[in-house]
């Protein structure tokens, strides 16, 4: 069940602490995420000799996964404004802007977490054009109506118990023709499945959704689904690597083993709003 608070909490003590593997990968560049890591297609998987040199090798990892899905980002124009929506620390945001040159906003539930996007993004130089606040993905203000271009959302939508309520607030915050990008982890069905999606829910705090649930409650709200795309063998590299790590947390035989054998997916989902398509 989607608990906000505990969501925000549980955050706000990963962005303070230091030794949290997420920080640890990003101290040397100060871009912090909380998203897999993916092996770019036709990349040899690298064996690190040390603990220093496998940190830099999962962290290049991560910031792989932002440029891949940069790549998706072929429609996003330098004048347009993109939600990035459940922004974590920033890290994302900030290779977006690089890239792109459109202005982002990042909603997040965790105070930390902003204030450590803001001091990113200011350390980058781009503060006017990259910010971060608290917010709810699931509750817009009015004033946020109609303002967006673009939504990212990056491994957040996992928390969210009603996609059907998801979908409809993306809806109410994008333009006429808004585009919408949602990055997920995905439940599988049968036995083996559903054993990895209740480990996974239990130490994330997710609810974790199938493929099927994305494209069909997308596509009956304001949304019509353009690309789908299965990262799920890029991404059971990264999970083997942190295997490896000294600073494991506890979740990595269970997602290697979810995407290894295919118990649960890595899919990117592109959509775009219905009263801009073609008829």
């Amino acid at each position: 069940m989607y608990n906000p608070d505990a969501l925000k909490k549980a955050y706000d003590k990963k962005a303070a602490n230091v030794n949290d593997i997420n920080n640890l990968l990003g101290k040397d560049d100060n871009l912090i995420f909380n998203h897999n890591g993916i092996l770019m297609p036709g990349d040899n998987i690298e064996q690190p000799d040390s603990e220093a040199k496998l940190l830099k090798y999962l962290h290049k990892l991560e910031i792989n996964q932002v440029k891949y899905l940069i790549g998706k980002m072929y429609d996003l124009e330098k004048d347009g404004l993109l939600l990035d929506a459940g922004c974590g620390s920033g890290g994302s945001s900030i290779l977006i802007h690089n890239a792109k040159k459109c202005k982002i906003e990042g909603y997040t539930l965790s105070p930390e977490q902003a204030k450590v996007g803001n001091r990113t993004a200011k350390k980058y130089g781009i503060e006017g054009f990259v910010k971060f606040e608290v917010g709810n993905i699931l509750y817009f203000e009015e004033k946020c109506y109609n303002k967006f271009d673009y939504i990212y959302a990056s491994e957040n939508t996992e928390h969210l118990t009603d996609l059907r309520l998801m979908f409809s607030e993306f809806g109410k915050v994008t333009k006429s023709a808004g585009v919408l990008i949602i990055v997920a982890w995905c439940a599988t069905k049968g036995e083996r499945g559903m054993i990895i999606k209740k480990q996974v829910d239990e130490h994330y705090l997710t609810d974790i959704h199938t493929i099927e649930e994305y494209i069909n409650i997308g596509c009956d709200s304001d949304w019509e689904i353009t690309e789908v795309d299965d990262m799920t063998e890029l991404t059971a590299p990264y999970w083997e690597a942190r295997l490896k790590s000294e600073n494991v947390t506890g979740s990595e035989k269970f997602m290697y083993e979810g995407f290894n054998a295919n118990r649960m997916q890595y899919c990117m989902f592109k959509f775009k709003k219905k009263n801009n398509l073609t008829q």
